[in-house]
């Protein structure tokens, strides 16, 4: 543990400036974005009830509260977290289990848990929960990360929380994954034109799946099977060709351009 005095040498005063600035300019979106024009009741989660700050209020406790876990992080060192990264890591395993179990459903996506007036995505922790955790796994592999063999058991290690975030799904949350381990696979000392074949492998395996999922669809019916929702098809469609909905999903792409 850090004592007080050391602790405040460490912090990164600019850091902590920006992200606070970041924070500030954010309340002021959220007010902009949120205050009500006329007294009516909250409509599917959105402050219509006349209260101003009622978004703003919300999110300020939030930020409250994260800056209580941020002073409290900031007094554990990280050696001693790698000492309970196994725990860490089944809690993580049983967090976004509990979700497809006991979570609350959402535009077709089971992805909160509530607990009383609090409501939390686990997929959000979990990314950082995997971070510390895959930081001691990969620092247990020092050396042995120099071929595809080598990788299996990391990829193993990513996979199995992967596959609940997947399950909900959270397509955004998992690609986030891919880039953790990667990024950190790199950073590890995993060689550069293994990562990379990979990365290429796998986008063009994922390329040739999707296509071969459509052009079964409409030449013979078939349904390829493929780890997507409709939506997220969607999603993708209208990523690559926006034109094909330019009235709708695709019109903030094409003014983006």
């Amino acid at each position: 543990m850090f004592t007080q005095s050391r602790l405040l040498k460490k912090v990164d005063y600019t850091l902590l400036l920006t992200v606070t600035t970041i924070i500030l300019f954010s309340l002021v979106i959220i007010y902009s974005a949120t205050k009500p024009t006329e007294v009516l009741p909250v409509v599917d989660g959105i402050n219509n009830s006349g209260d101003a700050f009622a978004s703003v209020k919300r999110q300020f406790i939030n930020i409250i509260l994260g800056f209580v876990a941020m002073g409290m992080a900031l007094y554990i060192h990280y050696e001693d977290l790698a000492k309970h990264t196994k725990a860490l890591y089944i809690l993580n395993l049983i967090m976004l289990g509990a979700v497809l179990f006991a979570g609350d459903s959402a535009l077709g996506a089971q992805r909160w848990i509530e607990i009383g007036p609090f409501r939390f995505q686990p997929s959000e922790f979990s990314k950082i929960i995997i971070i510390i955790c895959f930081a001691a796994f990969l620092n247990s592999r020092q050396g042995r990360l120099n071929s595809f063999r080598d990788l299996l058991p990391c990829f193993a290690f990513i996979g199995v929380p992967l596959l609940f975030i997947l399950k909900q799904p959270d397509l955004g949350t998992s690609l986030v994954f891919m880039a953790i381990m990667f990024g950190m696979l790199f950073a590890a000392g995993a060689r550069p034109s293994l990562l990379i074949g990979l990365l290429l492998g796998g986008l063009t395996l994922a390329i040739l799946w999707i296509w071969a999922h459509f052009w079964l669809e409409a030449h013979s019916g078939f349904n390829l099977w493929i780890p997507l929702k409709e939506y997220q098809l969607e999603r993708l469609i209208i990523f690559i060709n926006p034109w094909q909905d330019w009235h709708g999903d695709g019109y903030h792409i094409i003014q983006s351009q």
